[in-house]
């Protein structure tokens, strides 16, 4: 008695990819505020916490919101065709 030589995981390929685009959306705003952290600690910047951290919250929400841009966008084209 064989079994199959291929099985299929429900969502496999799709939810790989949706998690590393996911992730990807959180690690780059991460690793550009510290990097600007350190550019400005180098560079001896009056607060760069503080524009470490407005880097941050820009990223994140920008990212959002660019997400949310495109969704209307698509959903406003696809309905005028």
């Amino acid at each position: 008695m064989s079994g199959p030589l291929q099985f299929g995981i429900p969502g496999g390929p799709e939810l790989t990819i949706i998690l590393f685009f996911s992730l990807l959306l959180f690690v780059v705003p991460i690793v550009a505020a510290v990097q600007i952290y350190r550019d400005a600690s180098a560079n001896d910047v009056d607060n760069p916490t503080a524009w470490s951290l407005g880097m941050l919250l820009v990223g994140l929400v920008g990212n959002i919101v660019g997400i949310v841009a495109v969704w209307i966008l698509y959903t406003v084209v696809e309905i005028r065709e």
